[in-house]
């Protein structure tokens, strides 16, 4: 599980992992795409990924990338990484996070 490092309940994920679950948190501060291939690159045929976001803003953060529509040349290059290191039918889940009331 790849979770952003702002993501709310982050620490309770932390101490209780899910059981047979590593979890990696995403630094706020590189871009959360890449971070991703490079931790997908040090496996090899990871079948299930889980991906929490953080919201901020009201909007959903993968460390420095938003989640949008429309992503830059070098994080879709990222995305396209991803499929390398992952197994033949391997399901990638997002898992979104809701915003923080007031910031609706």
């Amino acid at each position: 599980m790849v979770v952003d490092s702002r993501a709310q309940g982050i620490h309770e994920l932390l101490v209780n992992p899910p059981a047979n679950t590593q979890i990696r948190v995403l630094d706020a501060d590189r871009d959360g795409y890449q971070q991703i291939a490079e931790i997908l690159q040090d496996r090899d045929n990871t079948a299930d990924v889980h991906i929490m976001s953080a919201s901020v803003g009201g909007k959903p953060w993968l460390g420095s990338s938003q989640i949008a529509e429309h992503i830059s040349a070098e994080d879709s290059e990222a995305l396209s990484d991803w499929g390398n290191d992952l197994a033949k039918g391997a399901k990638i889940t997002f898992h979104g996070e809701k915003p923080p009331v007031g910031n609706n």
